[in-house]
């Protein structure tokens, strides 16, 4: 399940919530490039914060940004 709002080209995703199994089969690399295609957006700004529960995430955002988050993610295309 995926929550947000579009605002101009940004698209803000306030919730996002995937079993850890699906992120482990990379599905969460599919989403995200969906929803840079179906919104047609020039990037996507993620309110996020790390906590215990939310490894997965912290590590997928880690794989395309570098990085582990320690506060909100912005990303202006999807990682090829």
């Amino acid at each position: 399940m995926v929550e947000g709002r579009k605002d101009g080209a940004t698209l803000y995703i306030d919730t996002w919530v995937m079993s850890c199994r699906a992120f482990s089969r990379r599905i969460e690399h599919q989403c995200l490039k969906m929803l840079f295609d179906r919104y047609h957006a020039d990037e996507i700004a993620f309110e996020f914060m790390p906590t215990p529960r939310n490894g997965p995430l912290q590590d997928f955002f880690a794989d395309i940004a570098g990085e582990r988050p320690t506060r909100a993610v912005r990303l202006d295309a999807y990682p090829v």
